[in-house]
């Protein structure tokens, strides 16, 4: 009986030992970039008329574009938001390279 319960404590404590590894290399993915200071937006805001992107650096130095794009019936339209990327989906049927010609 005693190497019965001696095994299952090491069982435990190899199991939450795992347990506690495991949860860390999680939370490392948990970081969020930062992005300095700076956005530009081609077209000026949101704007279904006219494809545009938006662009900047990240603070690690590692520069981003993302471009308007259309993705099912949605036109996704990238804009600067207080400095930093944002986007909205627009319901669009008709929207070709970024551009929303139902509107």
């Amino acid at each position: 009986m005693k190497k019965i319960f001696l095994v299952f404590c090491i069982f435990l404590l190899v199991f939450s030992v795992s347990c506690k590894k495991t949860s860390k290399a999680s939370d490392s993915k948990k970081v969020l970039r930062q992005f300095t200071p700076g956005c530009s937006d081609s077209d000026n805001g949101v704007n279904e008329k006219t494809s545009g992107f938006v662009n900047g650096t990240y603070d690690d130095g590692v520069q981003f574009e993302q471009r308007d794009s259309c993705v099912g019936p949605f036109l996704v339209e990238y804009f600067c938001l207080e400095s930093v990327p944002a986007n909205k989906n627009i319901k669009c049927e008709n929207c070709k390279e970024g551009i929303c010609l139902d509107k």
